[in-house]
C-alpha cells in the first residue's frame, strides 16, 4: 500500500461507519425472518420488521403502537406467551447479578393470528434486551419458520 493509498482508505473508514446504522437498519428491515420487538413495560411494539408487518397482515404504514401484541397471538396463546416470560425471567435472575443468560435458545411453538384472524402456527425463538444493569427491558422475537393450519 502506497502513502496515498493509505491516507484514501483512513479517508473512507469514518465515511463507511457513517453510513453502518443506515445499511444496519436495511439489513434487518429485510430480513427473511419476521423481527418483532416489545418494550416489557408497557406492553407495546416498539419494533416490526418488513416480514413481521407481511406476516401479519399489517401494512407498514401503520403505527406500530396500534398494533398490541395480543392481537396477534390466537386466543389463549398471548397469556401463554406471558407466563413463559415471567418464568424465564425469574430463571435467569440473580438479585445481586442481574439477569444471565441461560447459554441455550428454545424453539418455542405457538398457534398466532394475522391481521383479518386469519390463524397460522409459528415457531419462534426469543432473547430478552439488557439494561445496563441487567434487567430484561424488551424482548425480542423472530418466528422462524410458519404455516397456515388446515381448516
Amino acid at each position: 500500500m502506497t502513502i496515498p493509498d493509505a491516507q484514501d482508505h483512513n479517508l473512507a473508514v469514518p465515511a463507511a461507519l457513517r453510513l453502518l446504522p443506515e445499511k444496519l437498519e436495511e439489513f434487518i428491515h429485510f430480513l427473511p425472518d419476521a423481527l418483532v420487538e416489545i418494550d416489557l413495560s408497557t406492553q407495546k411494539l416498539t419494533y416490526a420488521n418488513r416480514m413481521a408487518y407481511i406476516l401479519f397482515g399489517y401494512d407498514e404504514a401503520e403505527p406500530l403502537a396500534e398494533i398490541r401484541p395480543e392481537d396477534v397471538f390466537a386466543p389463549g396463546e398471548f397469556e401463554r406467551a406471558a407466563a413463559l416470560i415471567a418464568a424465564y425471567r425469574t430463571q435467569g435472575w440473580d438479585p445481586h447479578r442481574g439477569y444471565t443468560r441461560t447459554g441455550r435458545q428454545d424453539l418455542l411453538d405457538f398457534e398466532m393470528r394475522k391481521r383479518d384472524g386469519a390463524p397460522f402456527h409459528a415457531e419462534v425463538q426469543a432473547s430478552f434486551v439488557l439494561s445496563e444493569s441487567k434487567v430484561p427491558v424488551r424482548l425480542r422475537w423472530n418466528s422462524v419458520s410458519w404455516s397456515a393450519r388446515p381448516n
